[in-house]
């Protein structure tokens, strides 16, 4: 059956943060107009005509405030967004350069432990590799920087539970859960893992219970879910009667799998219902889905249950 204190992982993806500015760029435009004139006499008419025009429209610009103080003016400063900063010298105009800045606070606010911080197991450090245990202490900084631009990644907080969670710093990985449940609560692993941590590590069950009610609601055809439950009833709550109701719930919904219907035979031998225990094991046997190995330890159950049951 399942293995108590075991967490279920979905590799975390960061996605690429695309940031998009707008830069407002000023061109301005002359055009230069040759006039061939053949005599003075052309020559001195156009260039009075010339000086007119120029007077009139001058006096309409500075009247309509074109020209306020007889200059053109000046070209718009380049808009910036969030992300973006001033063209260092000798970048192609129109470019943008991206730089990463503080995001504003989040709605939701993060008052757990710091995420760079790990409070290892002794015994667990002494197990591993220094490279591997300094490779997690840097890979928690490097998510904590991360985070740091924008708290709203639940991927990211699954690996910093799931990193804090190997080292049995199991109040940091309850503060990265919990805040994945608030921000993500449709993510039904996130609540099953951290029913498992109340459960068993944290020795906090009456708070396990709902988040594994949680993780059925979301995800009701995840078996393992279902099983995960019942054992908790069994290991922890010693109530096989709320186990059996829950397995056999979990079989409703999913008849044919074979982790419902082979645990559900592992649960009834256990409780001694022998009539029981087989007609679960054989409905486990029919499933197309065994290994040789598998269907050869199940049969074998069956067999052995079979001879207590004809008294042999």
């Amino acid at each position: 059956m399942y293995n108590r204190g075991d967490l279920l992982w979905e590799e975390a993806r960061t996605p690429a943060v695309l940031s998009r500015g707008r830069k407002i760029g000023y061109d301005g435009t002359m055009e230069s107009i040759s006039i061939f004139l053949r005599t003075r006499k052309y020559y001195i008419a156009a260039a009075a005509a010339a000086v007119i025009l120029f007077a009139a429209l001058g006096v309409v610009g500075w009247r309509s405030g074109w020209f306020p103080h007889g200059l053109p003016p000046p070209a718009p400063t380049p808009a910036t967004s969030l992300y973006e900063t001033p063209l260092p010298t000798g970048t192609p105009s129109g470019t943008v350069i991206p730089t990463p800045r503080p995001s504003p606070s989040a709605a939701i606010p993060y008052t757990g432990a710091p995420v760079a911080e790990l409070r290892a197991d002794p015994k667990i450090v002494a197990q591993i590799s220094s490279a591997t245990y300094q490779g997690s202490r840097r890979e928690l900084a490097d998510m904590a920087a991360k985070l740091a631009f924008g708290l709203n990644q639940p991927a990211l907080w699954k690996r910093v539970a799931y990193v804090k969670h190997f080292y049995n710093d199991d109040f940091g990985a309850r503060d990265a859960y919990e805040y994945v449940n608030r921000i993500a609560p449709t993510d039904a692993t996130a609540f099953y893992n951290l029913a498992v941590l109340y459960g068993y590590n944290l020795r906090e069950p009456a708070k396990a219970k709902p988040k594994f009610e949680a993780a059925i609601r979301l995800d009701p055809f995840n078996i393992s879910f279902s099983i995960g439950f019942a054992n908790f009833y069994i290991e922890v709550m010693r109530d096989p009667r709320a186990a059996e109701r829950i397995l056999l719930d979990g079989f409703g919904k999913v008849p044919t799998d074979v982790s419902i219907t082979s645990n559900l035979g592992m649960f009834y031998r256990d409780e001694g219902n022998v009539a029981k225990a087989i007609e679960f094991y054989e409905k486990a046997l029919a499933s197309r889905d065994l290994s040789p190995g598998e269907r050869a330890a199940i049969q074998a159950q069956v067999d052995q249950l079979k001879s207590q049951q004809a008294g042999g």
